[in-house]
């Protein structure tokens, strides 16, 4: 069975690059959260709180060429029967927060 990372790998730790190469080198399906695309710099920040944004600024700066490209390339969606992973939410995989069971 593979396992799944559904996103924000950078965006809140001291690393990205390390933490990128580690959820990189193990067998899992990895999907682009909202922090990980505004690092690679494929988003705006302009959704993102102060806080956030600046943490998003600072991850940028501190991102390898290589580990920006692969952020940038991750997909947004996996099936993986029976499960489809996501960061937010099937209509809106970055953004979207599910917040209900109905």
């Amino acid at each position: 069975m593979r396992y799944g990372a559904l996103g924000d790998t950078v965006g809140y730790w001291p690393d990205p690059n390390a933490c990128l190469d580690t959820i990189l080198s193990m067998e899992h399906d990895l999907v682009a959260g909202n922090h990980d695309l505004a690092a690679a710099r494929k988003i705006s920040l302009t959704d993102f709180n102060p806080y956030a944004a600046e943490a998003n600024r600072w991850t940028a700066a501190q991102l390898s060429h290589d580990c920006s490209d692969k952020l940038g390339l991750l997909p947004l969606r996996v099936d993986q029967e029976p499960f489809t992973l996501v960061h937010g939410s099937p209509r809106d995989p970055v953004w979207e927060y599910v917040i209900s069971t109905t």
